[in-house]
């Protein structure tokens, strides 16, 4: 149900601005979603899996920058498991064995002060060591499900991991990736986890991963397109729900310009502006 209210909300923004104008159509070479998918999605670090305890916790904030200027942090995500379960899932392979995580979720947003609060159930894969694999890779489709409320692991992105691309096509737009890249990368914890003693259990005390770059197209069956550029930063040693310790996002949405200062919507008041947008995780804790 929530990938289908994204692609609702995400058609209502692309029929509301007119975006062939000023579009470079240099697309770059196609990449294939599997690649794009399997290293922002369903790469699960076996290590992460093992060490995935009771008591873990993040804390991310998201923060948004008009016209290339000054980011504005607008909303604080926090997620900490509650609890862990054993039980076996069905998945379109047969059953497995899995790990049911109970979690509690936090959204608070910082221009209207509001706070929501979730339960949420992740359910993940058994892993008994690290060096039983070193990387899982989990296809679409066979992802652990069960009884009960819906499975959703909400550090990932939601409309880059649900929504597909038959999905798109059902509402007329074509979406492809492009200029696909990756590469290593090694950098200092948040403050507040290298304050901690012990830089908070992160030894040695850096953060280690591969950082993805790629575009999403979309262009619809009129011939107006839409592109965003995206930049994941994920970590190999840092719990679970910190993995994704940077998400960044840099595209175009209408924006209302209020010249005459009426209050109203006038013709020419609609225009296209630059967006930036990141996720970053601030802060986090290992489970024991």
């Amino acid at each position: 149900m929530i990938r289908y209210l994204v692609l609702l909300i995400f058609a209502c923004l692309f029929m509301g601005s007119s975006c062939k104008e000023d579009i470079d159509t240099n697309d770059g070479p196609i990449a294939s979603s599997e690649a794009v998918l399997n290293s922002v999605c369903y790469r699960l670090e076996a290590s992460q899996l093992v060490n995935l305890k009771v008591g873990e916790a993040s804390v991310a904030a998201k923060s948004v920058a008009y016209f290339s200027g000054n980011s504005k942090v607008v909303e604080a995500h926090r997620l900490q498991v509650l609890s862990e379960d054993r039980e076996t899932c069905n998945t379109s392979g047969g059953p497995v064995p899995c790990n049911r995580y109970e979690m509690f979720e936090e959204l608070e947003y910082f221009d209207t002060q509001d706070v929501f609060h979730f339960e949420r159930q992740l359910l993940l894969p058994v892993v008994e060591n690290s060096e039983a694999a070193q990387i899982f890779k989990v296809a679409r489709g066979e992802l652990p499900s069960s009884d009960g409320p819906e499975a959703q692991d909400s550090t990932i992105d939601q409309e880059i991991c649900y929504l597909t691309e038959d999905l798109y096509q059902e509402i007329g737009i074509k979406m492809t990736f492009h200029n696909f890249s990756k590469k290593r990368f090694s950098k200092a914890p948040p403050p507040a986890v290298k304050d901690r003693e012990n830089c908070g259990g992160l030894d040695p005390c850096v953060i280690t991963g591969t950082e993805y770059q790629f575009d999403q197209l979309f262009i619809s069956d009129d011939g107006s397109r839409f592109k965003r550029h995206f930049i994941y930063e994920v970590a190999t040693n840092v719990p679970f729900t910190s993995r994704y310790m940077n998400r960044c996002i840099t595209h175009s949405i209408p924006q209302h310009f209020d010249d005459n200062h009426n209050g109203n919507i006038d013709e020419g008041e609609i225009r296209i502006v630059p967006v930036h947008e990141c996720r970053q995780v601030r802060d986090f804790q290992f489970g024991s």
